[in-house]
């Protein structure tokens, strides 16, 4: 992929995920309509339709576990695209973690992986030692150490708005 492709999805990418975050928000704050939201709907496209049952969501937790889910898989594609934007710009998986910026695509490697192998249930998948460690950066660490063969959490990287924060340091880097 070249340079300007890998910058245009990145941003795709990331206009998705801040709309996922937006709508778990937003169906947590201020609860569907079910009688609404939950009905018949036929998609009707290329000679072909499907039919979507009302009564497949219950209730409003289930709504909710199901705009979870979106933002899950739009934070995974994020971080593919992350992933993506690095490699097309000449970088690779580093050697060594000696610096905050080999310590930043490290970590996002390793979030690639987990959701490129099953983005509706990524598990970190970190096999080699050099990585089974605690990462520093300026503000904040994030411990992988124990994490191998753990499901993915929000909070292993100190939350989901991280990611956009990660966005800018590997823009800032890339673009220098």
């Amino acid at each position: 992929m070249n340079k300007k492709d890998s910058i245009e999805y990145l941003n795709t990418a990331f206009l998705q995920f801040e709309f996922s975050l937006k709508l778990w928000h937003y169906v947590q704050t201020y609860p569907l309509d079910l009688n609404k939201f939950d009905i018949d709907l036929t998609v009707t496209g290329h000679g072909s339709h499907i039919v979507m049952n009302k009564g497949n969501f219950k209730s409003q937790a289930e709504i909710e576990i199901a705009t979870g889910n979106i933002t899950s898989m739009s934070f995974g594609s994020a971080v593919i695209a992350l992933w993506e934007a690095i490699n097309s710009h000449g970088y690779s998986v580093p050697n060594e973690l000696d610096s905050e910026v080999n310590a930043l695509f490290a970590l996002i490697y390793q979030l690639r992986c987990a959701y490129a192998h099953n983005i509706a249930m990524p598990k970190w998948h970190i096999t080699h030692k050099k990585y089974l460690r605690e990462l520093k950066f300026k503000n904040f660490s994030i411990d992988l150490s124990t994490r191998h063969g753990s499901a993915i959490n929000y909070e292993d990287i100190g939350g989901a708005e991280n990611l956009i924060y990660f966005k800018k340091l590997v823009l800032d880097y890339i673009k220098s």
